[in-house]
């Protein structure tokens, strides 16, 4: 005796077969769909036709994706880099306020010439602007966007403010042969392409 299931769609999904002696059900599986018939029946719900044929099986496509992200191959140079990029975080923090608090002595310094700074005075200077920034970060988060804002219009008028005397009132002004092709080692650097190099470090740690 054999007992059919049937499915929402009318198909017949698995069979149940009665064994007579002992009357125990057997349950056959109906056969699983292929790969291809799985992505025909997938576009055949939203309308469209298969076109292209499935070539890659799943490991096929694991193997491949391991190969091109280099996935545990990484992980040490992911973790070492992680870290470089904390600590140049940090860095980053304590030399701002370090710059910022020899700027200030030094702007002291230009406009009293009997003034003369002494290092725990840069050291003081240095954390009193640390506390600054960490008050700011903690309590003035509703100012902090219009302080930006503040900042970055401040930005845009130094740069024209310093720019254009610059250039106008410069007694002497280079020709731009001379400011595209000719480079100063004045380090007296091994070759002129470490000393370019050498020369960037300040520009780029200015632009952080």
């Amino acid at each position: 005796m054999e007992l059919h299931t049937v499915n929402e769609r009318g198909s017949a999904g698995s069979k149940n077969t009665v064994d007579e002696v002992g009357k125990t059900p057997h349950v056959i599986e109906s056969e699983l769909p292929s790969a291809d018939q799985r992505d025909a029946q997938a576009l055949a719900r939203l309308g469209k036709k298969p076109v292209l044929k499935r070539r890659f099986s799943f490991i096929a496509m694991l193997g491949f994706t391991c190969t091109v992200l280099v996935t545990w191959e990484v992980i040490p140079i992911i973790y070492v880099t992680g870290w470089l990029v904390i600590c140049g975080w940090h860095a980053l923090v304590a030399s701002s306020a370090y710059l910022s608090a020899n700027l200030i002595l030094t702007l002291v310094t230009m406009n009293n010439p009997g003034y003369s700074p002494t290092q725990w005075q840069g050291t003081l200077l240095y954390w009193a602007l640390m506390v600054l920034a960490i008050i700011v970060n903690l309590y003035s988060s509703t100012v902090l966007p219009k302080l930006e804002f503040f900042i970055l219009a401040l930005h845009i008028l130094g740069f024209f403010a310093f720019l254009v005397p610059m250039v106008y009132m410069s007694p002497q002004k280079a020709t731009s042969t001379e400011v595209w092709t000719q480079f100063n080692n004045g380090g007296d650097w091994p070759t002129m392409a470490l000393s370019v190099f050498v020369g960037l470090i300040g520009s780029v740690f200015a632009n952080n």
